[in-house]
C-alpha cells in the first residue's frame, strides 16, 4: 500500500530529479548519517575569535554535546586557561572563554528567525558582535546547501557558495554590531542532498529500523520525498486526506529521516571564518496537522534575569526555595543594574528562560515514548572597560560559573572582582536549546544583555 492515498491520475512511478553525477562527484567519499560513536565528540557554539575555523551551533546526526562552562574559583580559571593559550598555537586566546577583548571581533550569537524552516521558507539571520565593532561591509557570507556527515560524526560540505543576500546593518544594543539579512532555503534542498541515504531508512540505527513496516520500507528515497512534499504543500484538511492512518503515525520518524543539514559561513574581513550550522525539515507544515504530533523548535526566551546576594561566604550552591541563609534579591533590568559588593556574601545569578519546547526521540517517534521537553543552557561572555583593566590581575575579574535548574531557574555563581578598580561590565546571557536522540534536530538561541555597576562595602 502506497503511504498515501492518491489523487487519480497520479504517477506512482515518477522519481523526483536528483542532481546527476558529475565526474567530480564520482570522487566524493561515502558518510553514513547516524554514528553511534558521535555523542560526547561535537561541541555547540564553539565561538572563539582565532585566525583560524570557528564553529558555531554545531548540529551532529544522532546527538550534539555542548561545551560547557568549567566550574572553578578565579585562580584555578585563570590558571587552565593559561595552559590553554602554552597548548594551542592557532590562535590568541582571550584570559577566559567567557571575557569579551574590545580590540577583537567576537560572535555573541547567530539567532535564526524561525528556529527550524521548511524547503522555501525565508530565513531571518541576526549576527551579534561584541568587541571591535563589524559593519555588513567587514563580513561575506556562504553557503553549504549540502552536508554529510562521516561515521565519526565530522561533517564535510560538498559545496560551498556565495550567498545571495543584501546584510544590512543593525541595531540590539549600543555595546554590539549587529548585521542581519534574510535568506530563502532552496525548494529542493532535501532532494539534492546527500545527507539522506539512497536507502532512507538507514539514516537511523539498524535496531529502529524494525519497528518501520516492511511495505513502506520499500518504497524508495524519490517516492517518499515526493509525498511529504506533495502533502506539505497541501493545507491541513487536505494533507489529513491524503496520508492514511499508518503514514500519520510514522510521520514524526520520516520527517527526522528527511531533515537535512546546511551550513552558513561568516568571513570576518581581517580576522577569522565562522561556520554555523542550522537543519531544514518539513515538521512546521505538519504541525497542525490533527493527532499527528509534529514538533517544531522555537527559539528560547529570557523571561527574567536576577542577582541574588545571600549572607554566607563561602557558599557553593543556591536555592532560593530552600536557602536557610538571609539573602536578598535584585531584577536585572534594560537599565543599568547596581550591585552592592560585601566581601561577607556570596553572589548567585538566576536566569528564567521560556520557549521551553517538548519534542520527540527517535524511540518516540516510532511510537515507543512520549514528548520530552527539551534542555535550555546558558553560556555568559563578559566585557570591563579597558581603561580599568591596566593593572588588574585577569584572575581578579568577575567571573560567572555554573549552571544549576532549580524550579525552572537556571542559577550560576557570580564571583565579583577582587580588585575595587573595577567599578562595572557588560553582561550578556547566550540561551540555547539541545535534546538528544535526535537526528538533526534544529537549534535555537537568544541573547540579552545586561550592564552592572560595582559598588563595594567598605569592610
Amino acid at each position: 500500500m502506497f503511504p498515501i492515498a492518491l489523487n487519480p491520475g497520479m504517477n506512482t512511478a515518477t522519481s523526483l530529479r536528483r542532481r546527476p553525477e558529475s565526474s567530480s562527484e564520482k570522487n566524493i567519499p561515502t558518510f553514513n548519517r547516524w554514528s553511534p560513536g558521535c555523542a560526547g565528540m561535537t561541541l555547540n557554539h564553539l565561538k572563539f575569535d582565532i585566525s583560524c575555523t570557528c564553529y558555531h551551533k554545531t548540529v551532529t546526526n544522532f546527538s550534539t554535546v555542548r561545551k560547557g562552562v568549567l566550574r572553578m574559583n578565579h585562580l584555578l580559571f585563570f590558571c587552565l586557561s593559561a595552559l590553554v593559550i602554552l597548548g594551542i598555537g592557532c590562535a590568541e586566546f582571550p584570559t577566559s572563554y567567557n571575557r569579551i577583548e574590545p580590540e577583537k571581533p567576537r560572535l555573541l550569537d547567530f539567532i535564526y528567525e524561525p528556529a527550524e524552516a521548511a524547503p522555501g521558507d525565508t530565513v531571518l539571520l541576526t549576527a551579534v558582535f561584541a568587541g571591535k565593532p563589524v559593519s555588513a561591509s567587514d563580513l561575506s557570507w556562504e553557503a553549504s546547501w549540502d552536508i554529510m556527515t562521516n561515521e565519526y560524526g565530522y561533517t564535510v560540505a560538498t559545496d560551498t557558495i556565495p550567498l545571495a543576500t543584501t546584510p544590512v546593518d543593525g541595531h540590539f544594543s549600543d555595546n554590539t554590531s549587529t548585521v542581519s539579512f534574510t535568506f530563502i532555503v532552496p525548494d529542493d534542498i532535501i532532494e539534492k542532498s546527500n545527507a539522506v541515504p539512497d536507502n532512507w531508512t538507514e539514516a537511523i540505527p539498524e535496531y529502529y529500523r524494525e519497528a518501520i513496516p516492511r511495505e513502506l520500507r520499500q518504497f524508495s528515497r524519490a517516492d517518499l520525498l515526493r509525498c511529504i512534499t506533495m502533502a506539505a504543500a497541501s493545507s491541513d484538511s487536505a494533507a489529513n486526506s491524503l496520508l492514511n492512518e499508518e503514514t500519520k503515525q510514522l510521520l514524526p520518524i520520516l520527517l527526522q529521516c528527511f531533515t537535512v543539514p546546511v551550513q552558513l559561513h561568516c568571513s570576518v574581513k581581517g580576522g577569522h571564518r565562522i561556520v554555523s550550522d542550522y537543519s531544514v525539515r518539513y515538521n512546521s507544515r505538519f504541525s497542525t496537522l490533527p493527532q499527528a504530533g509534529i514538533p517544531v523548535n522555537r527559539n528560547p526566551a529570557v523571561d527574567s534575569i536576577r542577582v541574588y546576594a545571600v549572607k554566607k561566604n563561602p557558599l557553593t550552591f543556591f536555592d532560593p526555595a530552600t536557602c536557610s541563609y538571609p539573602f536578598s534579591q535584585v531584577t536585572v533590568t534594560g537599565d543599568t543594574t547596581v550591585l552592592n559588593i560585601d566581601k561577607n556574601n556570596s553572589y548567585f545569578i538566576g536566569v528564567f528562560t521560556g520557549n521551553l519546547d517538548t519534542t520527540l526521540s527517535i524511540d518516540a517517534a516510532l511510537g515507543n515514548g512520549e514528548p520530552l521537553p527539551e534542555q535550555h543552557y546558558i553560556q555568559w561572555y563578559e566585557e570591563f572597560d579597558q581603561k580599568e583593566l591596566d593593572e588588574v590581575a585577569p584572575s581578579d575579574l568577575l567571573q560567572i560559573s555554573g549552571d544549576d535548574v532549580t524550579d525552572g531557574q537556571h542559577i550560576a555563581h557570580l564571583y565579583p572582582s577582587l580588585d575595587h578598580a573595577i567599578t562595572g561590565c557588560i553582561v550578556w546571557c547566550e540561551v540555547w536549546d539541545q535534546f538528544m536522540n535526535e537526528l538533526y534536530r534544529p537549534h535555537g538561541s537568544t541573547l540579552r544583555e545586561m550592564v552592572l555597576r560595582f559598588e563595594y562595602e567598605d569592610n
